[in-house]
């Protein structure tokens, strides 16, 4: 009787649990470039009302009543002597 052998070939699979975590953290790279814009146009957002209010608190009544500014005029300031 002939006898066959048969070798069996060890399958590594970290490297294929490697190349789909390569695959997958190649994703959120690219989404994570991103993420930082949400949170900064929000706190922006939320740092209008704080600017406004320190805005109009340079401003009289008269500046404040006639037209809509989103920076205070220059103001120069005399020298006497």
């Amino acid at each position: 009787m002939t006898s066959t052998s048969t070798t069996t070939i060890p399958v590594n699979r970290t490297s294929a649990a490697s190349s789909g975590t390569v695959r997958t953290a190649n994703r959120f790279a690219r989404k994570s470039r991103f993420r930082w814009l949400i949170p900064t146009v929000y706190i922006v957002f939320l740092m209008l009302p704080i600017y406004w209010l320190i805005n109009m608190s340079f401003k009289n009544n008269q500046e404040i009543l006639s037209t809509f500014t989103l920076f205070p005029p220059t103001r120069h300031c005399e020298i006497t002597r």
